[in-house]
């Protein structure tokens, strides 16, 4: 019999797009399968969405409190199979996922299998987009993600004692628990290996789904406290040999401009000038450096900002 492979969908605000997620997992032609939806906050709507399904049977629903981690925690936990695939509630398995994934397993060693991945847009859900991206295995995992986090969660299919041995995800991020987790098990010798078939569809889209701009500088700013952990735990050769310094250097920055994407100017400010160090020629170049947004008003920064947001994205994305 095949082994068991526990489906875990995190819900928070995803209500409108829960079912697509859901029903995908059930159309899944691996026969053997359990789904686990996780209400991450209180008054959602996931479980008054997915009363028929619970009516049936067909899925455990389980609560959490706020946060993806604690969610994804919880949902392994209670996680009966030998495997485990995470899904966000705005994406979407193709039919073959696990089958794939499993098959893959059974021929390797792997600690984790991430498949490539087809994007759409919320508005246009029969064009399928691929990332312009390089993707990677074994040893050549981690020092890649440093530099560009390729590894979505719902791409992800793992071992469950893996996720056990790992420790799970750190609750003690509210987001970004997926690039510390990956950043932390890569260089502790996970072996995670990337599996060239796109087996999942993952949507662009706006507020509702994505979490939206205004989550934006929180996403970023704990993406650099993750690296700040994973500084701590490496030596300093490896922070050299990796050009830590100027990827929190480069983080700060991002969550300078993610603050000011979202219109929040003064707090945009503070982490400019964190970034440039306590230096008087720091600070000199900060401020100077500073001063053009200074100069120009908040909501023309964050329209400038989106425009080439759309712009970069336009590079990034090419028809499947």
């Amino acid at each position: 019999m095949k082994e068991l492979v526990s489906i875990l969908i995190p819900s928070s605000t995803q209500g409108g797009f829960i079912r697509e997620a859901v029903d995908s997992a059930l159309l899944q032609t691996y026969p053997n399968k359990e789904i686990i939806v996780i209400e991450e906050e209180a008054g959602g709507h996931a479980k008054e969405i997915l009363t028929p399904y619970l009516r049936t049977k067909q899925i455990h629903y389980i609560t959490s409190s706020a946060g993806r981690a604690v969610a994804w925690n919880k949902g392994i936990a209670a996680a009966k199979g030998k495997y485990v695939a995470f899904l966000e509630a705005t994406d979407i398995f193709l039919p073959e996922k696990l089958s794939e994934q499993v098959k893959y397993f059974e021929e390797s060693a792997a600690d984790v299998s991430y498949c490539a991945p087809y994007h759409f847009a919320e508005d246009k859900p029969k064009e399928l987009f691929r990332l312009q991206y390089k993707y990677y295995s074994g040893k050549e995992v981690f020092p890649n993600l440093l530099r560009n986090f390729f590894v979505a969660p719902s791409t992800v299919l793992a071992r469950k004692e893996f996720l056990v041995r790992a420790g799970g995800f750190n609750e003690a991020l509210s987001l970004a628990e997926d690039m510390e987790f990956w950043l932390r098990t890569s260089y502790g010798g996970a072996q995670i290996e990337f599996l060239n078939m796109p087996l999942v569809k993952i949507r662009l889209c706006g507020a509702e789904c994505a979490r939206g701009i205004s989550y934006e500088p929180l996403a970023k700013l704990m993406a650099l406290r993750g690296l700040e952990l994973l500084k701590e735990k490496i030596s300093k050769e490896e922070q050299k040999r990796y050009g830590i310094s100027y990827l929190l250097w480069s983080f700060r920055i991002k969550v300078a401009l993610a603050n000011l994407l979202a219109g929040r100017k003064k707090e945009a400010r503070a982490h400019f000038l964190e970034a440039f160090g306590g230096s008087p020629q720091g600070k000199l170049l900060a401020v100077l450096a500073w001063t053009p947004f200074e100069l120009l008003p908040a909501r023309l920064i964050s329209r400038l900002l989106r425009q080439i947001r759309l712009a970069r994205r336009a590079l990034v994305f090419r028809s499947a």
